[in-house]
């Protein structure tokens, strides 16, 4: 199963985000922001969210389904 669609099916419960430590962990995806901006060609279907880690003074995004 390609990366794209196991980020989809972990997605589809709802409430549910991937963060790009989750990917690479679950998916050994090293890209995730890549992944899905492919899953989000043909249609919008993945929202994503910026976070601001105090701690690391790092931004990162998560991704949850519209």
């Amino acid at each position: 199963m390609s990366q794209e669609k196991q980020i989809l099916k972990y997605l589809q419960p709802p409430g549910r985000t991937i963060d790009p430590i989750k990917a690479l962990r679950l998916f050994n995806c090293w890209a995730l922001s890549s992944r899905v901006s492919d899953i989000n060609k043909p249609r919008r279907i993945i929202k994503s969210e910026l976070i601001y880690d105090k701690k690391k003074k790092k931004t990162y995004a998560i991704y949850s389904m519209i």
